[in-house]
């Protein structure tokens, strides 16, 4: 027996250290490595196109050049004042839609006369193409910050009422009326098993609608604006400096990337308890 046993000993011994290894391999966080990766290839090819000879430099800049209009804007201040107008405009038209698509997208989750009365309105707002009402909005709104913010919220509106309407609808009926059944008031409904039940589509609206509000911004500031990396856009065209226009396109990203990770961090940690298998 004990001759079995030191044979199996014997044959299991080689494999040992390769089971360590593979169980090494697969706790390793693999996104930590691929994304600086990733973008150093991008940046390398970027590069290599730059440098190929193919395209003049005002048509596809060198990353160094770029580079180089950051630094001077980021000296001067300016790159900073203009990131903050845009961020500026985009939160507040988020903020906005938000309140506004939320009660929206409940009142017709909930109430079936005002999906039916509200809905065909609300899908033929949507479908209006927002660039080409842009200038109405400047009109009517001024040149300042609240048309920009009209613009943002008119673009990202409808991914949040659509997320709402959908998180609503899939709320458990079972669950409502074991809450009604428990005397439970609309109040406690809503705030106990509506919300926490619908959180999950609300994020995924949010995701959406966070990085339009920065397109939307940046559209507002496209018709009319002073200030904000719109308007470093439409100014870099204007004088035929593509580094500031690949600059101000770079900025727009980053921010977009920036809101969006932070909604990813801020739903982590409100829906971990999904995660731990909590009601």
């Amino acid at each position: 027996m004990s001759s079995v046993t030191t044979t199996q000993a014997a044959s299991l011994s080689p494999q040992a250290p390769q089971s360590v290894w593979r169980h090494w391999l697969r706790k390793i966080e693999w996104r930590i490595f691929l994304l600086p990766l990733i973008g150093l290839l991008l940046w390398q090819g970027w590069k290599l196109l730059a440098e190929s000879g193919y395209y003049a430099d005002f048509i596809v800049p060198h990353p160094s050049t770029v580079w180089a209009r950051l630094t001077e804007r980021w000296a001067d201040g300016s790159i900073v004042t203009h990131v903050a107008t845009t961020l500026r405009e985009a939160l507040s038209g988020l903020f906005i839609a938000s309140l506004i698509a939320t009660a929206l997208g409940y009142i017709i989750a909930r109430v079936k006369i005002f999906d039916y009365l509200l809905t065909p309105y609300l899908i033929f707002l949507q479908a209006i193409p927002v660039i080409a009402v842009s200038p109405l909005i400047i009109i009517w709104f001024g040149s300042g910050l609240a048309s920009k913010v009209v613009i943002a919220a008119m673009i990202t509106w409808f991914p949040m009422m659509i997320a709402t309407i959908v998180g609503i609808r899939n709320v458990s009926p079972n669950l409502r009326e074991m809450m009604r059944a428990n005397a439970a008031t609309r109040w406690q409904i809503f705030r106990h098993l509506e919300i926490p039940s619908a959180m999950p589509e609300l994020f995924g609206g949010l995701k959406i609608a966070v990085t339009l509000s920065v397109v939307g911004a940046a559209v507002g500031e496209f018709v009319s604006a002073r200030q904000g990396l719109g308007y470093l856009v439409m100014y870099g065209r204007g004088i035929s400096d593509t580094p500031t226009v690949v600059l101000a396109v770079l900025m727009l990203t980053f921010v977009s990337l920036v809101l969006y990770s932070l909604v990813s961090v801020l739903e982590a940690s409100l829906l971990n308890w999904r995660k731990a298998g909590k009601p």
